[in-house]
């Protein structure tokens, strides 16, 4: 939608101008926690992201911002765009927010490398885990963590 005459242009720079500051935030949020143990998630999505002595790195995060960054940007433009006139900035950021999430919770799903030791693939049959091959998927509680939040500040 174009914004087409000198007042209209104005008035819409204006609505920017004077609106608070806004940002997204998508991943393991402050407060997730495990469904089953009531642990914080947190520890556990950075231990599989950065690694740790017994842990390989599997940087779930990384590879997805890596991977999506452009395509959240060109969304949020297009978000934008579509409500300038609306003037709705928040709904562009929950839009893009939804995607973002969907995005991370894809990627633990599709299990990245390195593979599953085979005490883990074995630890994992026990529990009677279903593909205990996949990596970075036990419970699928850090997966279900995985979430979206449009923060507004002041200007």
């Amino acid at each position: 939608m174009a914004i087409k005459g000198g007042d209209k242009l104005r008035a819409a720079l204006e609505r920017i101008a004077n609106t608070q500051t806004i940002q997204v935030n998508a991943g393991i949020l402050a407060g997730a926690t495990n469904e089953d143990t009531g642990e914080p998630i947190a520890p556990y999505a950075a231990a599989n992201e950065f690694g740790t002595k017994n842990i390989p790195p599997r940087p779930f995060m990384r590879s997805t911002i890596a991977n999506k960054s452009n395509e959240w940007s060109q969304l949020l433009a297009s978000q934008l765009h579509g409500r300038m006139q609306d003037g709705n900035i928040e709904a562009a950021f929950d839009v893009v927010g939804k995607e973002m999430a969907l995005d991370i919770k894809d990627s633990i799903e599709h299990s990245l490398p390195p593979p599953n030791a085979p005490e883990t693939i074995a630890r994992k049959r026990k529990k009677g885990i279903a593909e205990p091959e996949k990596t970075l998927v036990d419970t699928g509680s850090m997966q279900r963590a995985v979430d979206y939040e449009v923060i507004k500040g002041e200007k």
